[in-house]
């Protein structure tokens, strides 16, 4: 098996996360917005009524010599998650869930439609808050690998 294009591994996790609830808006790099109304257009999201993204990005990158006609690569992709905070709302209990939810989403660990050979369990390495653009914001960094083998 080839190894896979960073996008096709890319595109899957963005679609699986994008059919959990109460994500918003995936976006399958991470952006990096200056401008308060780009910010707005491209993390806020409108069904919700608040700030509600996740990105997804390539963290580190890895080849281990399996054999002399074999490597395994490991990817380390990163998925940050912003929701803008409304106490009166328990923004935080919906995005606790969602976290859990995404958790469970890439359970069992499988191999991302055939994609490849396997992903690891989601590590949350981080859940707090950030501010974003004047914006109290929950924020989780979760870590997923996926390790691919390749043979010739």
């Amino acid at each position: 098996m080839a190894f896979a294009e960073y996008t096709q591994i890319t595109d899957i996790l963005k679609t699986t996360i994008s059919q959990v609830a109460n994500t918003g808006i995936i976006h399958s790099y991470q952006r990096n917005i200056n401008d308060q109304q780009r910010f707005e257009k491209y993390c806020f999201d409108k069904a919700s009524g608040r700030i509600s993204s996740w990105m997804i990005s390539r963290e580190s990158m890895g080849d281990i010599q399996a054999s002399n006609v074999a490597n395994t690569r490991v990817h380390s992709y990163v998925l940050r998650g912003y929701m803008g905070v409304n106490d009166d709302n328990q923004t935080e209990l919906i995005f606790q869930r969602s976290i859990d939810a995404i958790a469970n989403a890439f359970t069992p660990q499988g191999s991302l439609s055939s994609t490849v050979e396997l992903i690891r369990p989601v590590q949350a390495r981080q859940i707090a808050f950030v501010e974003l653009h004047g914006v109290l914001c929950h924020y989780a960094e979760l870590a997923i690998d996926v390790q691919e083998h390749q043979s010739s």
